[in-house]
């Protein structure tokens, strides 16, 4: 279903985009 493969690769860049945050912070 192209519904719930969209919503998966939303999740996927939101994780992604958490982890560079976290990472970012721990950084600075």
């Amino acid at each position: 279903d192209w519904f719930s493969r969209q919503q998966l690769v939303m999740l996927v860049l939101f994780i992604n985009i958490s982890l560079a945050l976290m990472f970012f912070k721990l950084l600075t």
